[in-house]
């Protein structure tokens, strides 16, 4: 805590006046102090040797024995900083990354303990808790073909003035479970290869999937999908509505997938 700053944190209970010498939870400013900080710790090693957001660090390596260098340096710059770590919260040199997803050999996909949440919840009773699983479930649309078409009487509840659960959600809330326990693996991106992007749009949602050909077979490297609202919905009554729709989705797709792969050039055709 600056000096200047000190007296400002004071607060009295019944033990007396106290004073905050260092930065406490809770403050704006806490949060984007300490990630400032951890950004500067481990300055020489981000992206080349760990990724670090707060007080998460994952070390990568190829193999075994650099991996235990690698340890060893970023441990020494967080001692050399007069950090304590907690043995318990971490965990030792793994064949994948754990994180929302595994990441391994053969591809991505999302991490059991993750998921276990989603699949423990039953049909759901207000907005509120309709608008928390779609958030918990939507970490792994990626992961989910049709996830905006499949979650769309879910969707739906969150704009009417009644709530009303129908089999339509329990069929919905059923599917997108079952997705989950079962999810494709998704490929690791090959950036010396060509991507290839499908489209598909209905009058519910837009969606795409971004795909390469790796070893002679296509693999899917994620899929992504958006519920229209209700004014594009409307798009396919008019005589051009299916052309537009479909459009709208090239963009939309475009638009959210530029952060996976860089397209230099785009060439659409039709099935």
């Amino acid at each position: 805590m600056a000096k200047d700053s000190i007296e400002k944190t004071a607060f009295t209970c019944k033990y007396g006046p106290y004073e905050r010498l260092v930065m406490p939870f809770g403050l704006c400013n806490a949060v984007p102090c300490f990630e400032r900080l951890m950004e500067q710790i481990l300055m020489d090693y981000k992206w080349r040797t760990c990724l670090v957001y707060l007080d998460d660090c994952i070390v990568f390596s190829e193999d075994f024995g650099s991996h235990l260098v690698r340890l060893c340096q970023v441990l020494s710059k967080f001692r050399d900083a007069g950090f304590k770590l907690k043995i318990r919260s971490a965990s030792g040199p793994i064949l994948r990354a754990i994180h929302r997803t595994y990441c391994t050999p053969a591809g991505i996909l999302p991490n059991p303990e993750k998921i276990k949440s989603v699949l423990c919840i039953k049909p759901l009773k207000d907005v509120a808790e309709v608008q928390a699983f779609l958030g918990l479930a939507g970490y792994f649309r990626r992961f989910v073909k049709d996830f905006a078409e499949i979650a769309s009487p879910l969707t739906a509840l969150l704009s009417t003035d009644t709530f009303t659960w129908t089999p339509e959600c329990d069929q919905a809330l059923d599917t997108l479970k079952r997705r989950l326990v079962a999810p494709p693996i998704l490929a690791h991106p090959d950036f010396d290869l060509p991507f290839s992007m499908w489209v598909d749009a209905s009058h519910i949602a837009v969606g795409s999937v971004l795909m390469q050909k790796q070893y002679g077979r296509n693999r899917v490297i994620a899929y992504a999908s958006q519920s229209l609202s209700k004014a594009q919905a409307k798009w396919i009554s008019k005589d051009s509505g299916i052309s537009e729709i479909e459009c709208y989705g090239v963009v939309w797709a475009t638009r959210n997938l530029h952060r996976k792969a860089t397209l230099p050039s785009i060439q659409i055709t039709r099935p």
